[in-house]
Order: C-alpha cells, then structure tokens, then sequence
C-alpha cells in the first residue's frame, strides 16, 4: 500500500510548487513517487472560469476518484497530492455557504497518513482565474485549519523558503518511515517541526500586510 501524502492550503500558498519538488526529490533518490494534479486548476484552465455551486460535486468526486485510481496502479511506493477533495468541499461552504460535500472531502481526507498544510508566508500574486485576493487567503487558511482540528485530523504546517518547505517534507516523511512503517492509511499521524509549525506570529504578520494594503 502506498503512503499516501496530501498538500492542501489556502490559494497562492505553493502548494503545486512544493509538490513538485517533492517529487523530484523522491525521483533523485531513486523512489519515483506518483504525483496526482489539482483538478480544479484543470477544471478552470478548461473552462476559462471558476465552478458554480452544483459544479463543485463533480470536482471533488474526480479529485478523490483520482486518489483511487493511481494508487491502484502506483509503480511507486509514495503518492503525493496537490489538494484533496477537503479542499474543494470547503471553497464550497466559503463561497456558496454549502456543507453537502464536508463528510465527503473529511473521508477523502482520511485516507492520507501525512497531511501538509502550506503556511501563508508565501507572497500573494495574482492569477486571473483561479485566485480571489488576500482576504480571502486568509479566510480560507483559518477555515482549513478550525475544521482539521476540530476533526481530529492530524496535519504539519509547513513555512519558510522553498527549500525549507521541502525538508520540513522530507524529514516528515522520513521520520514516519522510521517510526510508523505498518500503520495503515486511515489512520492519521503527525510530525512536527518546531521551527516551521508555529503559526500565530505569521498569521499576525499577514493580517498586518492586508490591513496595510486596504
């Protein structure tokens, strides 16, 4: 079975970037791990827009059927995720008010043993379709983190610069290897780094700069 890993956060946070860093990292050691895409941003790229309320269903179906299909078929022992279905589930409560897809996105979410939630140190820039603006960054990271807590979900949050980002990853992840090699994918585990894990400083930081810029 593989080990599955997911990256999810709020827009412009680097989620896409550290994942494929990740990747090549595993593919320089030797251990090719598979990479599944974040739909949504194949969704809008195709359609020239952002989904309506009932159009969020099929998203978050095809981002977990995706989970599905390449772990069955995964050369590799590692697939990592660029977002889950939790995420398209809760840019559906945040812009439409609707929580039908919460217990989906959460069971999708479940079956992740490493979860990384990227921090909102990175800069915002702006990318026509797919992003919104700062404040709404800064809701969404605060709406992911209350309900990964709030379920018991188990996380890391990851900062700094690119590089660090993607050692937070890899001492995670080899940590995990170490000390929890049979634990089975529905059941979550966290590591924490102590540097990179303490968010109230950088959530200070960010509401200072979105005050600045109004």
């Amino acid at each position: 079975m593989p080990l599955h890993i997911a990256v999810i956060g709020a827009e412009c946070t680097g989620k896409t970037t550290l994942v494929s860093d990740l990747s090549d990292a595993f593919a320089k050691r030797g251990k090719p791990a598979v990479f599944i895409p974040e739909y949504l941003r194949e969704w809008c790229a195709l359609r020239g827009r952002t989904p309506l309320q009932e159009e969020q269903h099929h998203i978050a179906q095809t981002q977990s059927h995706a989970l599905t299909q390449y772990a069955m078929n995964a050369p590799s022992s590692v697939v990592i995720s660029d977002s889950s279905a939790l995420m398209t589930a809760l840019y559906s409560h945040y812009y439409f008010g609707d929580q039908s897809l919460l217990d989906h996105g959460l069971k999708h979410q479940s079956r992740f043993q490493l979860t990384f939630l990227t921090g909102l140190d990175v800069p915002w820039v702006e990318d026509g379709i797919q992003r919104d603006h700062p404040q709404a960054r800064l809701a969404i990271d605060t709406l992911v983190r209350q309900t990964l807590l709030n379920h018991q979900i188990p996380f890391t949050t990851v900062y700094g610069t690119r590089a660090q980002r993607l050692n937070t990853l890899l001492t995670a992840v080899e940590f995990y290897a170490k000390n929890s090699p049979e634990q089975p994918p529905q059941q979550a585990w966290q590591w924490c780094c102590e540097k990179c894990s303490d968010a109230s400083s950088e959530r200070q930081l960010f509401s200072a700069l979105i005050a600045d810029n109004q």
